[in-house]
């Protein structure tokens, strides 16, 4: 045969080859504790254009907007990507094309040089702005997501753009498979050679409850801007974590146009961003556990102890008001907390001293990003004699009247509602290091288990624990300050 056919089989060696083409693997599926859909992927019909495979690039996208309307910025888009990558590298024209134009474009292929349409797939989102802050969205692969992985490079391939899209990107990305496909010298397939699957990307199981989240989304939507976080306080994990105002992620997985971008971009109330971890703010009275327990491990007051407030604290020639402008009387560390009395704190932390505040504040959780497998969250600031030594240089003596405004929560210090809540349930769970979580998949159950249950102890004294609990629930009863809310 070779002697006989020599010529045959030289011609078919060196005018064909094998090209390898890269199938871009499904994207996994992201539902809330119960399996209801949070992401899911849609069908997706494109019409691409192989670059090598043409001889006059603009003509042939001219000849495709004669057949379906193809817009100018999509044309100058692809003129421009055909410049920076290789000649065989698939490009996009247009997406979400509906049957009639599929239809147009196969009908017209032997006149449509190098084009071609392919099946894709478009991320959904079927919850929309309920669930906006914490799935995230998906969007097209920029110069900055670009690597050397060529599944970044097909045409209209989307990467996690923010939330738990972007956090578990390499988890819900897939592997992808391969067709090895016979071309000519051309680059023009002969035919398909041999398949091989990807694998889809990883089911997540998120610990929210999509109708609980819903619910509380609509609830802070009368507001004009607010933020919630609901936690276990044993497990840590996140039953709802909702912002307002919201977006439609959809919106995004299918191309957002420049005027919607804007609007969202330059809305003052903040839209994009999540508030419940992006949103570091001074955490007021709530902060009065902290400096309670401070107080209580410095050995600086007990149950007993009394403070009279009259309705202010001097400190030389300082003058610190209470919120109350008559005072509260004398006050025990219980009704301190139950009443909110600032007098009572601005006294204790003076006794205590700022670093001990600051160190209780960090065993619950303040100046930390607490491992949270979530992009977007912010330590916030927890100040002491160092950090302002280090960045105050201008003054960097830490004053007694800075010890006063953190007792308070006020000053320098900074926290997110994911920090309240992460201090809540530890002082609730009794002293346990719970931390919050969002995310559950394949591979990572045991290792999540393992360290729900060790539950590290803070050490901090239950006896301790015990009268700031009791505090706050006097909060809700006569002469507490959220009684209204009872």
């Amino acid at each position: 045969l070779q002697i006989i056919e020599g010529e045959k089989y030289k011609t078919l060696a060196e005018n064909n080859r094998i090209n390898v083409r890269i199938l871009a693997p499904t994207r996994g599926q992201i539902v809330d504790r119960f399996g209801v859909l949070l992401a899911d992927n849609l069908q997706n019909f494109q019409a691409v254009i192989t670059p090598e495979q043409v001889e006059n690039l603009e003509k042939s996208l001219r000849d495709l907007q004669a057949v379906i309307p193809v817009d100018e910025s999509s044309i100058k888009r692809v003129l421009r990507l055909a410049k920076k990558n290789s000649a065989y590298i698939v490009l996009e024209i247009r997406d979400h094309l509906n049957w009639d134009e599929v239809s147009a474009i196969e009908v017209n292929l032997p006149h449509l040089s190098g084009i071609s349409v392919q099946a894709g797939e478009l991320r959904n989102y079927p919850y929309k702005e309920a669930l906006a802050h914490i799935i995230g969205y998906v969007g097209r692969v920029s110069e900055q997501d670009m690597s050397y992985d060529p599944l970044l490079s097909l045409p209209g391939f989307q990467v996690g753009k923010s939330g738990i899209e972007k956090h578990y990107e390499t988890v819900l990305q897939g592997k992808p498979g391969k067709a090895e496909m016979e071309v000519n010298v051309h680059g023009r397939p002969v035919r398909e050679l041999g398949r091989t699957l990807g694998q889809s990307g990883a089911r997540l199981v998120l610990t929210i409850d999509a109708e609980y989240q819903r619910f509380v989304q609509q609830r802070l939507a009368t507001e004009r801007s607010a933020a919630a976080i609901v936690m276990d306080a044993k497990t840590g994990e996140v039953y709802a974590m909702a912002s307002h105002p919201s977006y439609d992620p959809n919106s995004f997985a299918g191309g957002i146009s420049a005027m919607d971008w804007e609007q969202l971009r330059d809305d003052p109330a903040h839209p994009l961003n999540n508030k419940v971890t992006g949103g570091v703010f001074p955490p007021g009275s709530t902060f009065k556990i902290v400096t309670a327990l401070a107080g209580l491990e410095a050995g600086v007051i007990n149950r007993n102890t009394l403070s009279f407030c009259p309705g202010h604290y001097d400190l030389w020639s300082n003058r610190f008001h209470c919120w109350k402008q008559g005072g509260h009387g004398n006050v025990n560390v219980v009704r301190a907390l139950a009443e909110s009395c600032d007098v009572y704190f601005y006294r204790m932390a003076a006794a205590v001293g700022i670093d001990r505040i600051a160190n209780m504040a960090r065993r619950l959780g303040f100046g930390s990003n607490l491992n949270f497998d979530f992009p977007e969250v912010k330590t916030g600031l927890v100040p002491d004699i160092a950090w302002k030594k280090r960045e105050r240089k201008g003054d960097p003596t830490w004053h007694p009247g800075e010890t006063i405004n953190a007792s308070i929560g006020q000053g320098y210090m900074l926290g997110s509602p994911l920090h309240l809540v992460t201090m809540l349930a530890r002082v609730v769970n009794g002293g346990k290091m719970v931390s919050p979580w969002l995310a559950s998949y394949k591979g990572k159950e045991d290792a999540l288990g393992a360290a729900i249950k060790a539950g590290d102890d803070l050490g901090i004294k239950q006896e301790h624990l015990n009268m700031v609990r009791e505090g706050l629930e006097s909060v809700l009863l006569p002469g507490g300050t959220a009684i209204a809310s009872r």
